[in-house]
Formats: structure tokens, C-alpha cells, sequence
């Protein structure tokens, strides 16, 4: 009788070790995992024309802990516009932005202009590759 309870016990502590190693392996797999597309948010934290002259431009400025903050420049005829978001576009390691020019409400000052916007996008893994109006910056 004495053999029969230590073999339950053998079988119970293996059933347990099985299911806290399942455990374990199902929460660093949900921390390692990389974001899904309703996981990773664009927000435009400002967006203004200037009079200048610049080629496009896509730049990483830094991170805010998992989030990266990038600058895209573009010119245009004149400086009366803002970007804002068209679309978002997400796939594992990958983040594509459409950015729109949208008229200001402003006076408008008749100079060719450059609008440049910063953007905050994340969560992303480091290695990300960002796409914003077909310019691309890995972080």
C-alpha cells in the first residue's frame, strides 16, 4: 500500500512540474512575442509648415521606453499644411505609416515650405523597421 501512495505521488508532482513548466513557457512567450497590429499605436505629436527648403526626410529623434519617437520632413509648395494619418500598416518587425498633407486653417505666407511632423509609434521591438511614406528608418 505504502508503494502504491509513493508512485501518486510521483505521478502528482510530475502532472504539477508539467503544468507550472507550461506556465512558465506560455508567459515568456506572451512577454517575448512581438506587438499585433491593434497592439502598436501612431499618434502625431505635432505637425506644422515652416517657409524653408528640405529633401524628405525620416530620422529616429529617441525612444520613450518602448516607444519610438521619429521626425519625417517633407517639402511642399507652401507651408499651409500638417500631416495627419492615413493609414497604418503592421506586420511582425515591420510598421508602415501613410501620411496626408492637410490644409491649416492659418494665413498662409506664399513661400515653398518644408512640413515636418514627430510621431510617436510603439510598442516596438528594437530591429523594427519603420516606414513612413515610403521612407524607412530601422530603430
Amino acid at each position: 500500500m505504502t508503494r502504491s501512495y509513493l508512485w501518486v505521488g510521483v505521478v502528482a508532482a510530475l502532472i504539477l512540474a508539467s503544468i507550472s513548466l507550461g506556465l512558465a513557457i506560455f508567459t515568456l512567450s506572451s512577454i517575448t512575442r512581438p506587438p499585433t497590429s491593434n497592439q502598436v499605436s501612431v499618434e502625431v505629436l505635432k505637425s506644422r509648415g515652416k517657409c524653408g527648403v528640405s529633401a524628405a526626410e525620416l530620422s529616429l529623434i529617441g525612444f520613450n521606453g518602448d516607444y519610438a519617437l521619429v521626425r519625417f520632413r517633407e517639402p511642399a509648395t507652401v507651408p499651409c499644411f500638417q500631416h495627419v494619418i492615413a493609414g497604418v500598416e503592421y506586420s511582425p518587425g515591420k510598421v508602415r505609416i501613410t501620411l496626408k498633407l492637410q490644409r491649416t486653417s492659418e494665413i498662409c505666407m506664399q513661400c515653398v515650405g518644408v512640413i515636418e511632423t514627430e510621431l510617436r509609434i510603439g510598442p516596438v521591438a528594437p530591429g523594427t523597421e519603420i516606414t513612413v511614406n515610403n521612407m524607412s528608418i530601422k530603430v
